[in-house]
């Protein structure tokens, strides 16, 4: 092989590894994603969303830095573009439990309650012991009118050791899943 075919090879591989291949470190390392989490948490969802557009410029195909800008959203109750945020996400990388849990929230907020019933169903199948999504999925099926879906749902939340189960199961109207 000759000089020029390996260089060529070699600035191949370097373009490629450096350019295309995304960082090893996780995605919740970046410094920007911290910042902008502790501000969701705060009620800060303006300056959250400022930071995240900033992190995008520089990792604009990092899922977590969608997902969080689409938490941010939501908690704005700019619903369209939450959605779209979270299926950006999603499409980066399906296995995050609470970005399926936000994308549902939407659905639901929007009246989208098939959509929601799915996403519901993809975050509790990730994320067996979050209280909330099982709570919040029964709360969809029954308004879809799937009783045994709800009961499902109502049934683990009953069984979790989560401190919130408790607070949660008060809140099931148990006249609501009864099949008639």
């Amino acid at each position: 092989m000759s000089f020029r075919a390996k260089r060529r090879i070699f600035h191949f591989i370097f373009f490629f590894l450096f350019c295309c291949v995304q960082p090893a470190w996780p995605q919740t390392a970046n410094p920007y994603l911290q910042q902008a989490q502790s501000f969701n948490q705060a009620g800060k969802y303006d300056k959250a969303i400022d930071i995240l557009f900033q992190a995008l410029k520089n990792q604009p195909m990092n899922a977590a830095i969608h997902a969080e800008l689409g938490k941010a959203y939501y908690s704005r109750e700019l619903y369209q573009v939450a959605q779209e945020s979270l299926l950006k996400s999603l499409s980066i990388n399906a296995n995050q439990w609470e970005a399926h849990f936000y994308l549902a929230r939407t659905y639901a907020k929007r009246k989208m309650l098939e959509l929601a019933a799915s996403e519901y169903e993809q975050a509790t199948s990730q994320n067996k012991q979050s209280a909330e999504a099982h709570f919040e999925a029964g709360r969809v099926y029954v308004q879809i009118g799937d009783l045994g879906k709800a009961k499902k749902h109502y049934s683990a939340l009953e069984k979790m050791q989560s401190p919130r189960a408790p607070e949660l199961m008060g809140l099931i109207d148990p006249s609501s899943i009864v099949v008639q």
